[in-house]
């Protein structure tokens, strides 16, 4: 398996997750916004290169204190940077066999690098379902008290967890 960025080899049309928004998201926008230098999205790929198994799209964010856990807030007095996983998608053909874990991993490993040369807090993900807010639970998330569906991983979590200090 491997984890690179989206390109011009990759066979977007084909890929299909069930969501239309997740799937028109990486056929139609998610080379444009890297070009532009809005987000980076990676995708997973095996024997094939060209066939996308699972993608992600990491962006950076602003996010006011009071979105985050308290005992984080209290650090923040304004405004402050983060990293958002702003997409995670798995092919439906390629479904529950630890793909998208593994992009998971792999993302969170980039964050803590790039926490070794830039600064921010942490990492925030918007889960679809409840289903999948316990999924990103499970690594480590911490689902915020105003909006259960978000949930945050301070860096500190993820160099430790990642051993990227």
């Amino acid at each position: 398996m491997k984890v690179e960025p989206l390109n011009k080899n990759h066979d977007r049309a084909a890929f299909d997750c069930g969501n239309e928004a997740l799937n028109t998201y990486l056929q139609k926008t998610a080379r444009q916004h890297a070009e532009r230098n809005l987000s980076r999205t990676f995708v997973l790929t095996d024997a094939d290169p060209s066939i996308i198994i699972s993608y992600a799209t990491l962006i950076s964010c602003e996010v006011e204190p009071a979105e985050i856990p308290a005992s984080w807030a209290e650090r923040y007095p304004h405004r402050f940077p983060a990293a958002r996983l702003a997409r995670l998608a798995t092919d439906s053909r390629f479904v529950r066999r630890g793909y998208g874990t593994h992009l998971l991993v792999d993302m969170l490993w980039r964050v803590a690098e790039a926490g070794r040369n830039v600064g921010f807090v942490g990492l925030f993900v918007d889960a679809k379902t409840d289903e999948l807010a316990d999924w990103y639970a499970a690594f480590g998330f911490v689902r915020l008290t105003q909006r259960p569906l978000t949930l945050f991983m301070p860096l500190e979590t993820i160099a430790v967890a990642w051993k990227a200090e």
